[in-house]
């Protein structure tokens, strides 16, 4: 009877080891559930993400702790800035570390671009080290390359205009007088650009019916800078996070004398990448 016993109590006892095996011969299953990354906007509510599933391969009753580790500190590293992003769970909760997992229980992580960060066009990259440890001894890691390119965004718009045009009533005409009632231009970019700039009357008031002979000669500011416009000007734009306005002015030239009728113009403004 005794030795029946004690052969029971050891086959008990070989057990635990038996599973203890299994559990340090688990691997992690890792899966991308969404990437709206290259959508990131510095002004825009909705938040940019990258999302991700972990399932691990092991014994069911294995408890091992996962833990994520960022080549980058948790920023998405690019030529001109960094991006930083936070790491939650789906519920959107800031998921410390590490995680406990049970069994086969599969972990969704969620990493969230900060909002109102400048974010320049481009390539932009990170790193992660996932590791996976069970009774302190790391059993298994994997690294997931975390990458997106955002495009070249930008517009140029009246502010406080919906069309693509706007016109403006100068009113009476005097010699070297400043006007300063025209509407601003709106630029919105994520990269640097050049305001090109061309008058269709190389930089003159025309008479309507009267033109050429009649004309008046004129100069336009643009953001408190001076421009002639017989030939076509350009003006570079620095990439900002937030919207620019670029204010605009017309001082016209000395003139003496000009028959009475409506003079014109007509400005067009284009904005491009600076870099092509």
């Amino acid at each position: 009877m005794c030795v029946k016993w004690v052969c029971l109590v050891l086959a008990l006892a070989a057990l635990p080891s038996t599973a203890q095996q299994s559990c340090t011969d688990m691997q992690l299953h890792i899966e991308e559930l969404s990437d709206t990354l290259a959508s990131y906007r510095s002004q825009s509510t909705a938040q940019a993400s990258y999302r991700l599933r972990i399932t691990p391969r092991q014994h069911e009753d294995c408890e091992f702790q996962l833990s994520l580790h960022s080549q980058q500190q948790f920023r998405l590293h690019g030529d001109k800035a960094r991006l930083s992003y936070d790491v939650h769970n789906d519920q959107g909760q800031t998921l410390a570390m590490p995680i406990h997992v049970r069994g086969a229980q599969s972990t969704i992580i969620n990493l969230k671009l900060r909002r109102q960060q400048s974010a320049p066009a481009g390539f932009y990259e990170d790193t992660l080290l996932i590791t996976g440890h069970f009774q302190g001894q790391l059993i298994t890691q994997a690294n997931v390359v975390v990458d997106t390119h955002l495009p070249q965004r930008f517009s140029l718009t009246w502010l406080g205009h919906n069309a693509r045009q706007a016109s403006v009533n100068l009113g009476e005409l005097r010699s070297n007088k400043e006007y300063h009632h025209l509407p601003s231009l709106q630029v919105r970019s994520n990269t640097d650009l050049r305001l090109l700039m061309r008058s269709q009357n190389q930089g003159y008031l025309l008479h309507d019916t009267q033109k050429p002979a009649w004309r008046i000669g004129y100069s336009l500011a643009v953001a408190g800078r001076w421009y002639d416009l017989q030939h076509a000007r350009q003006l570079p734009i620095a990439a900002q996070q937030s919207t620019q306005l670029l204010p605009l002015a017309i001082r016209l030239q000395d003139f003496e004398r000009q028959v009475a009728g409506r003079y014109s113009d007509i400005i067009y403004f284009r904005v491009e990448p600076r870099e092509l």
